[in-house]
């Protein structure tokens, strides 16, 4: 083994002439198969500051690796290094490693670069670096840039091929270049492409993507367009741009569950445009923050199992899951309440709702219009009222008739007949009071509410109907007795007899009040009333007084033509709201 330490070292002194003796520990390490140590401590993160013992160029680093000489001594475990500086930048862009490439708790004062490049796995924990550019590099194993990792500036895995997990659990990724506010207005897509710290776009990975435990991000961390085989993990992940999109995943396709979870934190906006989720999206005790802007964008997305939005849950910024699709349960239970919250879940469709009203976003902030569902959970509400108050959550600017569809459809599936019936009501009412109408549309609005309530009740007319006869009746019935009432079928008399007995036969149709005044108010049937006899204008006085001049009573035939005339008119608009009714009925069963 000393023989082999030794010709390796000999290469190597042929390469680079002298060799230092931070630089004959790397080379013995890779021969015996041990770790090149720099830092006992390995629990505390390098600086610029170790001596000269720990510290290599990067150029022997790449020589072991890509020499054609010097890789036949490097053994199985390939190169570990922990706690060394590395000067100058480790560059090895289109190069293959046939073994694991370990940098653990190392200090990097230029970029890595490892584009188009293929490793056995990549191990960076602990380290510092200025910059990665991995663009379209393939890893059959892992990336580990956990423990601490930092990393100034960008970080770049697009396109790359990952065999196994890119953990970045505890890593802290920030830009360190400020954009100021005014050229974010200017012109955002730039600005957005400048603040960019993690990017995984248009990736392959076959394991799970790790952004948890104290992990850390200022600037956007970029996931777009990339296929991951496990699940994307950010529980207690801390993301932070204000300024545009902490983590922008637009285009993902996750073959497990997403965790937003568990104390994640989000100062920015969270993207998952048109994301394909196969398990469930979890934000249960997560924070998004991003007042007047996108906190959490699902539009388009199709997640397969349930959305958890509980356990305090809290957002300032819209919410939006426009056109998503939930094949499972959309759950919002123990949200934190917050004035600044907007949900809109417009043509969004899921399988199950389960909320409940505690956690229904402020009046005005919801927007539900064109969002199906199949049904309610149990552990949901259904009560009438208090749905009716969560439909009316809507902004007034606006009116649609299908939230009030969908939850009357919803509440029919589920047996609650009437409740369904009651909803479809209040659509029409709450179209009267929030949308623009004129005061006749609102006159017959008011009708057909209280006469047919909109054809969902088309019996109630003949309570209507019903009164309105007896009313009637009583006219008739006066009016009869006054002898105001006269045969239409016979020939009149130039004198009026002084008896209603002397004026026709006694096969003559006897006349009813009742069923005089049915026979009116209701047009479509004829009860042999009508037709026989009618109010004589002509007969009576304007008034008759009783007890001297204190109280007249109008008995005049002129007035009871009038009333006759007014109850025919009644009567065919009761008709005619009443067909309508029914056939509305109708075509609903």
């Amino acid at each position: 083994m000393f023989e082999k330490v030794q010709q390796l070292i000999n290469l190597a002194e042929r390469a680079f002439g002298q060799i230092t003796d931070a630089e004959k520990k790397l080379f013995e390490a890779a021969v015996t198969e041990e770790i090149a140590k720099y830092d006992t401590n390995q629990g505390e993160r390098n600086t610029p500051s170790h001596q000269q013992e720990a510290t290599l160029q990067a150029d022997r680093i790449r020589w072991l690796c890509t020499d054609a000489s010097a890789r036949e001594f490097v053994g199985s475990f390939g190169i570990r290094i922990i706690g060394a500086k590395i000067e100058k930048s480790l560059d090895l862009q289109y190069d293959t490693l046939d073994f694991p490439l370990s940098l653990k708790g190392c200090f990097f004062d230029k970029p890595i670069i490892l584009e188009n490049a293929s490793i056995r796995s990549l191990d960076l924990s602990k380290s510092c670096v200025p910059e990665i550019r991995a663009e379209r590099v393939s890893v059959k194993g892992h990336v580990f840039l956990t423990g601490n990792f930092q990393a100034s500036g960008k970080v770049n895995f697009s396109g790359a091929n990952i065999g196994g997990n890119l953990n970045c659990f505890g890593g802290k990724f920030q830009v360190a270049e400020e954009i100021p506010p005014i050229l974010f207005r200017i012109d955002r897509e730039y600005c957005i492409k400048k603040t960019k710290t993690l990017t995984v776009q248009n990736a392959r990975i076959e394991g799970s993507v790790f952004l948890d435990s104290a992990f850390e991000a200022t600037g956007t961390v970029d996931l777009s367009g990339t296929s991951i085989g496990g699940l994307l993990d950010c529980q207690g992940g801390r993301f932070h741009n204000p300024q545009g999109a902490t983590l922008k995943a637009q285009g993902v396709k996750i073959n497990q569950a997403v965790l937003l979870c568990s104390g994640f934190q989000s100062s920015g906006e969270v993207d998952f445009l048109n994301a394909a989720i196969r398990s469930e999206l979890n934000c249960d005790n997560g924070k998004f923050i991003n007042q007047g802007g996108n906190a959490l964008i699902l539009q388009g997305a199709d997640i397969k199992n349930n959305v958890l939005f509980r356990d305090g849950f809290y957002a300032e910024g819209r919410v939006g899951l426009v056109d998503a699709k939930v094949g499972g349960t959309f759950w919002m239970r123990g949200v934190r309440n917050s004035p600044f919250m907007k949900l809109d879940l417009r043509a969004a469709k899921i399988n199950v709702l389960g909320d409940e009203k505690a956690s229904w976003p402020d009046s005005g902030k919801l927007e539900i219009d064109g969002f199906t569902y199949e049904r309610i959970s149990p552990h949901s509400t259904v009560d009438l009222q208090e749905r009716l108050t969560w439909l009316r959550l809507q902004s007034k600017d606006r009116f649609s008739p299908q939230p009030y569809e969908q939850l009357a459809r919803a509440f029919k599936n589920s047996g609650l007949e009437k409740e369904s019936e009651e909803i479809s009501i209040a659509k029409h009412q709450d179209l009267q009071f929030r949308k623009q109408l004129g005061w006749l549309e609102k006159l017959l609005n008011c009708i057909s509410y209280h006469t047919i309530s909109y054809g969902y009740r088309p019996l109630k007319i003949f309570r209507y109907a019903f009164v309105l006869s007896i009313i009637w009746t009583i006219f008739y019935s006066y009016g009869y007795s006054k002898a105001l009432m006269s045969p239409s079928l016979v020939r009149p008399f130039d004198l009026a007899p002084p008896t209603i007995g002397i004026e026709i036969s006694e096969k003559y149709p006897k006349f009813n009040p009742y069923f005089y005044s049915l026979d009116v108010i209701i047009p479509v049937i004829d009860l042999h009333q009508q037709r026989y006899w009618l109010p004589n204008a002509n007969r009576g006085s304007e008034f008759i007084c009783i007890d001297g001049e204190n109280i007249c009573i109008p008995r005049s035939g002129c007035l009871l033509r009038y009333l006759f005339w007014l109850q025919i008119l009644v009567g065919w608009i009761l008709t005619s709201i009443g067909v309508s009714g029914f056939t509305l009925w109708i075509r609903r069963s």
